[in-house]
């Protein structure tokens, strides 16, 4: 099936998709919209797996230097988040151990 990706009229463009660079990987899951080409797209990218992938990077440079900085015992506390689509990111909080 072919596309349009460009809608004239009277010889006046009124809509160019040529340029755009949307694809289903950088738009929310679920919503629908067109390529470059035209063609209809349907996105896939989720917040809660892109912040849970950058967690655990996260997490391991906030030990690292909260160990470093404060020294002693340092606690962790799991956080949990429910975003406005119903998914939960869970998040791990580190501080200073008050007792320590």
């Amino acid at each position: 099936m072919e596309y349009a990706n460009k809608v004239e009229v009277n010889g006046e463009t009124i809509i160019d998709l040529s340029k755009d660079t949307i694809v289903p990987e950088t738009l929310d899951k679920g919503i629908t919209a067109h390529d470059a080409t035209g063609k209809p797209i349907t996105g896939t990218f989720t917040i809660a797996e892109e912040l849970n992938e950058q967690d655990s990077l996260i997490t391991q440079i906030q030990a690292a230097l909260i160990g470093k900085v404060v020294g002693g015992d340092v606690v962790s506390e799991e956080w949990t988040f429910t975003l406005t689509d119903g998914t939960t990111v869970t998040k791990t909080v580190f501080r200073r151990n008050a007792d320590g």
